[in-house]
């Protein structure tokens, strides 16, 4: 029986076959032996070369079977070499044809799968950026204005025209609201230059002693939004309780709120994400936006894995002052327009208009009439020495009384710069070579050489163990080369 010796430098669970028919020799079996582990004796004679510890591999062509020496022996002039079946490469042809479910690989792998071969390091990393320039989108460090004289008011009227129940919202940029208050709460005595003045004083107030115009302004709020931003034709005209205002300039929002398109993110992906996009994901990707006055919100980052931005829509209602917050993520951002294709992640609600408290400061004028007519008249029934005092008194009468409407608020909660943040946490080095990645899926073995961890159940010419060994190997992991 003629056995071929070779030198090979092999792993064990590998598939690699040795080129060429090595050197070839009689050989006998020693019996009892098997053809899985045989031991078989080889006459050298006299020739010093080939010596026998050269060898650490065999072919024996009869029994189509390749095999690891596992010792070598000396008897007298013969060698004894035990051999031990090479289960892969003896059934490389029938592993390299079979269709088998693939968990690992290093040829190809699937990167949006988790592989927890590899722990998480205490090296971080953080990313902090702020929105880009795309689209129809224009960069802003944040969509809010906390300056006055940027922003808008927003006056909640009971009115017979009001649209949302009895009350007609209006909106005024900061000069004519400026202008409007003061016209609501224009009604105190300025000076007291003597009885005929506090006349004059009185008579251009006297109708609203009767009709306070405050009990009719149920609520004000400052927008931190341009007026000039509001799509809505402006009036003059302000007719609120029986009393009407001319002059100052509006817009009816009543029916109306306020969408905007505010900033897009580009989004980076993790330092080693070459390796897989699954760690753009938690545990190995948390994200942040910091957005006041939302506060600081946590993306569920497994959602925006393979996508390129993240997309920020905001809506005022002006009626209530709250804010929402749409954040979407999309491969193409249209703020205003989100698709089909983009995904929406969060939608947060937070209060966004200021409230603002207005104070009037109103005068009994009809009281303090007609304490004073009483003056006069005792001026002319009593003694005239009186009337200094009297009318002094009723004129002390005339003090003012305040009313108010809402609370105040704070503009401090919408300052900042809007941000994103990204903390990425770094996995230990790979190797790639030795333990693949994640594939799961259907493939010939052939196709895709290397590492490879698989199902093992595949049918083979050879014994019941030979089909375990085989199993064990595959699914343990081995080498198709």
């Amino acid at each position: 029986m003629i056995i071929n010796l070779y030198t090979l430098n092999k792993r064990e669970n590998s598939t690699l076959r040795p080129t060429g028919s090595g050197q070839s020799f009689e050989c006998y079996l020693k019996a009892p032996t098997s053809i899985i582990d045989p031991v078989i004796v080889i006459d050298f004679g006299d020739a010093a070369d080939p010596q026998p510890h050269y060898f650490n591999y065999a072919y024996i062509p009869d029994y189509s079977r390749y095999y690891f020496i596992s010792d070598i022996r000396a008897v007298g002039n013969l060698w004894e070499f035990s051999l031990n079946t090479d289960i892969l490469a003896t059934y490389k042809d029938t592993i390299g044809a079979a269709s088998v479910y693939v968990q690992r690989s290093s040829h190809s792998f699937n990167g949006e799968i988790m592989d927890t071969t590899y722990p998480i390091t205490a090296d971080f990393t953080i990313d902090k950026r702020s929105s880009v320039n795309i689209g129809d989108i224009t960069r802003k460090a944040s969509p809010w204005t906390y300056i006055i004289s940027g922003g808008t008011f927003v006056f909640g009227l009971a009115s017979k025209t009001g649209g949302f129940g009895s009350i007609k919202y209006v909106a005024m940029n900061p000069e004519n609201a400026a202008l409007f208050v003061q016209a609501l709460s224009d009604t105190a005595i300025s000076q007291a230059n003597g009885f005929g003045d506090i006349i004059d004083q009185v008579g251009q107030a006297f109708v609203k002693q009767f009709v306070d115009p405050l009990q009719f302004v149920k609520d004000c709020k400052f927008v931190p939004l341009p007026y000039a931003d509001i799509s809505v034709a402006e009036d003059e005209t302000i007719e609120t309780g029986y009393l009407n205002f001319t002059g100052f300039r509006y817009k009816d929002i009543t029916s109306s709120s306020w969408l905007g398109n505010f900033a897009a993110y580009e989004l980076q992906d993790h330092p080693q994400a070459s390796r897989g996009i699954y760690l753009n994901a938690e545990p190995y990707t948390e994200r942040f936006l910091y957005a006041p006055p939302f506060g600081t919100i946590p993306l569920p980052s497994k959602n925006i894995i393979d996508v390129n931005y993240l997309v920020v829509n905001y809506r005022i209602d002006f009626i209530s002052g709250i804010g929402t917050l749409s954040i979407y993520a999309s491969d193409a951002p249209n703020t205003l327009s989100p698709n089909l294709t983009d995904n929406m992640l969060l939608e947060i609600h937070a209060p966004v208009c200021v409230p603002i408290q207005l104070t009037q400061s109103n005068v009994d004028f009809l009281g303090s009439f007609t304490n004073i007519a009483g003056a006069a008249v005792n001026a002319f029934t009593e003694n005239w020495f009186v009337i200094p005092a009297q009318v002094t008194n009723a004129i002390s009468a005339m003090k003012p009384r305040l009313s108010m409407i809402g609370g105040s608020g704070g503009l401090a909660q919408l300052s900042g710069t809007w941000y994103l943040y990204s903390i990425y946490a770094k996995i230990t080095d790979e190797d790639l070579s030795h333990h693949g990645r994640p594939l799961f899926e259907n493939h010939v073995i052939s196709t895709i050489p290397g590492y490879i961890q698989c199902d093992g159940d595949i049918p083979i010419s050879g014994t019941s163990g030979e089909q375990q060994q085989l199993k064990t190997y595959m699914e343990g992991g081995f080498y198709y080369e």
